[in-house]
């Protein structure tokens, strides 16, 4: 066996073992949050549900995957650092997943990535060493500057995020405020040109739901990694909650996600079992 093949084996095993830790605990916390959650006054979820055709508990799912990925990342910085670490860096020795075989990863803007903001940047950004760029959009028909603060560890989650998956931007914000954003996230690699905007959600009691049907209609190979609830409503099988992100320079969560995308761009299954742990 060369050394490249026993790297592979030992990836994979690895991984494996990472996997059934990660997935279990998300199974426990789902179960959790569904024996707590609360019941009726979700006209948002109500609307949602009726719009995606499922039963109206769906939208109660949104809390189910966001305490999943919180549960998962405590777990992972606990007592899984080491694996986290080694899983991720197997994968760097594995290389791309081939384009033909790829998952749809959709990825939100705001809060997930990035964090705009006019004025000077916050101290805690500016001691946590946290990227900042200024770039010019259009909002309400004007020319504004604004300040682009990328999520710490948001370049390397881009770099493998982009050999694993096919990636995409779904966005709640205009094409005029979203596009020198994302150009500039891209940084001319072309690996964010497939793009949608606030046109392309629907629009229910003001908020601005993402149905995943628009990206692609097989549904059994796209995932969206979004802070809000209104990117799962219409697809809650197919979401991957994060935090919300504005100024902590010492968050991890996108670090935190690669070892469960690692396992997602690799599983000969669907991803609505992979991420329900079915």
């Amino acid at each position: 066996m060369s050394a490249a093949e026993a790297a592979c084996v030992a990836a994979s095993a690895a991984l494996a073992h990472f996997a059934v830790k990660a997935l279990k605990r998300v199974r426990r916390s789902w179960e959790t949050c569904r024996a707590r959650r609360l019941s009726g006054g979700d006209k948002l979820g109500t609307h949602a549900a009726g719009l995606a055709g499922g039963p109206t508990d769906d939208s109660n799912r949104w809390a189910m995957a966001l305490a999943a990925s919180s549960s998962l990342a405590s777990a992972v910085r606990e007592d899984l650092l080491g694996e986290l670490a080694a899983v991720v860096t197997a994968f760097l020795h594995l290389g791309p997943v081939s384009r033909g075989t790829r998952i749809k990863l959709v990825l939100d803007l705001d809060e997930t990535l990035v964090h705009t903001f006019v004025g000077a940047t916050p101290l805690l950004m500016r001691l946590g060493g946290v990227e900042c760029a200024p770039v010019t959009v259009i909002l309400s028909n004007q020319f504004v500057h604004i300040n682009v603060a990328l999520r710490p560890h948001l370049r390397d989650f881009l770099r493998l995020a982009s050999q694993w998956f096919d990636l995409a931007v779904f966005t709640a914000g205009d094409r005029s405020y979203a596009d020198p954003i994302i150009d500039f996230l891209d940084d001319g690699n072309g690996i964010l040109k497939e793009r949608y905007y606030r046109q392309h959600c629907q629009t229910v009691g003001g908020y601005h739901l993402k149905d995943l049907r628009v990206v692609s209609s097989d549904l059994s190979r796209i995932a969206i990694i979004d802070d809000n609830e209104a990117g799962a409503l219409l697809n809650p099988n197919n979401c991957i909650g994060i935090r919300s992100w504005q100024f902590n320079p010492l968050d991890r969560a996108l670090l935190d996600l690669l070892p469960g995308l690692a396992v997602l761009s690799r599983a000969p299954t669907t991803v609505a079992a992979v991420l329900s742990c079915e």
